[in-house]
Parts: structure tokens; C-alpha cells; sequence
């Protein structure tokens, strides 16, 4: 099965300032994910790529559509949204000084291969670093509460599973109020 994410940029080569334009469907790889989001592997990611010939190589940028699923960091239910990133890298040609100072440390330079663009590198790094490491859904009871606000329950029935525990502090309560009362005398 042929690699989907090469981009054959052959017309491109070695004619700075030419430019096209291509829209594909890409499947999603399976390790589209961090934390509790990711992308579903298969599931289709729509790009819209600007494919831009300079001296050094070739400009890919990139808009990218996908569909993001996960749990939320809060309540654990499942969340489904739509998500977008753009993304600019460049692939150097092979005998370029770009593709010969790749390993500087900078990493961000990539190298052509038999006049293809593998995006598979690209595109990863523009999804997962868009994904958010603890999603948060709409839920109402979210909102409702802060870290160190004391919560306060919505009524004064007290759950059953707790009523020995109530009745604990009182006995404390009291011997409290007890033992204050003999120093008192």
C-alpha cells in the first residue's frame, strides 16, 4: 500500500518561486494522541497544503481538519469535537546546506526523498502538539466550583452513609464544649 502522506513535489524542484496548491484526505496514524485526547486512528484528516519551491527546498504549509475524541479531565464523560492547526515546514533538498546543518539541534528541517515530501512527521507533530493534555467539556458542574472554594451541599438531608459520621462530630462537639466549661470553674 502506498505511503499516503508523500507528496510528490517534482515539478518544484529546483525552481524557486513556482508554488501549487493540493487538498488531500489523510487517514489518521495511531499514535495521534496525548493525554486524554486523540484522534481516532483511520479517521480522516483534511489537508490543505501550499507548496512553495525555494533555494533551499521546498515550503510545505498546511491546514489541517480532524476530529478529535477523548474523555473529560473532570467527569471522565466522552467529548467529541472538531479541531484545526496549521503547520509550516521546510524540506530541504538533499544536497542543500539547510539538509547538511539538519543536525544542529534545530530539528525543524526535514529532507526531500526521491523528489517526495513525507508529511507523516509534519502533520504528527502539528496534531498532537494542538491536542490539549486534559480536555474540559461543557459540563455545568465545571463551572460551578473553583480550587479552595469549600462546597457546600444543595440541601440539608444528610446522605445515610454519612449520618454516623455526623453524629461523631457531635459527640466531639460536645466534649469540647464540656471540657471548656470545667476550665471555666
Amino acid at each position: 500500500m502506498p505511503n499516503p502522506y508523500l507528496v510528490n513535489v517534482h515539478d518544484l524542484v529546483g525552481r524557486p518561486g513556482e508554488m501549487r496548491t493540493v487538498e488531500l484526505t489523510l487517514p489518521a496514524e495511531a499514535d495521534l494522541a496525548i493525554g486524554l485526547a486523540r484522534v481516532e486512528e483511520g479517521s480522516p484528516i483534511a489537508a490543505k497544503l501550499r507548496l512553495e519551491s525555494m533555494h533551499e527546498g521546498v515550503l510545505v504549509t498546511g491546514h489541517l481538519s480532524y476530529r478529535v475524541t477523548g474523555a473529560s479531565a473532570r467527569t471522565l464523560e466522552p467529548l467529541e469535537w472538531a479541531d484545526e492547526v496549521d503547520f509550516s515546514d521546510l524540506f530541504a533538498y538533499p544536497d542543500s546546506e539547510a539538509a547538511s546543518n539538519r543536525d544542529d539541534g534545530d530539528g525543524d528541517v526535514q529532507v526531500l526523498r526521491n523528489e517526495h515530501a513525507d508529511l507523516r512527521q509534519s502533520v504528527r507533530d502539528a496534531i498532537v502538539l494542538q491536542l490539549p493534555f486534559t480536555p474540559v467539556g461543557d459540563e455545568p458542574a465545571a463551572e460551578i466550583y473553583s480550587v479552595g472554594e469549600p462546597i457546600e451541599p444543595d440541601t440539608d438531608e444528610i446522605d445515610p452513609r454519612w449520618a454516623d459520621l455526623s453524629r461523631l462530630a457531635q459527640l466531639q462537639h460536645d466534649a469540647q464544649a464540656s471540657h471548656a466549661d470545667s476550665e471555666k470553674e
